[in-house]
């Protein structure tokens, strides 16, 4: 999704609030198992990002 928000394919302040609330995370919780999960360093994609996250377990 970094890729699509870098090439305007989708709105880069939707992509930063995605990613600054959490609700990535929420959703990965709900629908991913924990294994197929990755840590993610918020701060390297979205302006506004904190800290790193790690998976949905």
């Amino acid at each position: 999704m970094a890729i699509a928000k870098a090439q305007q394919h989708i709105d880069p302040d939707l992509f930063d609030l995605f990613l600054s609330s959490g609700v990535y995370l929420r959703c990965a919780k709900r629908f991913v198992r924990a294994e197929q999960t990755d840590e993610v360093d918020v701060a390297r994609y979205g302006d506004g990002g904190s800290a790193s996250s790690r998976e949905a377990a």
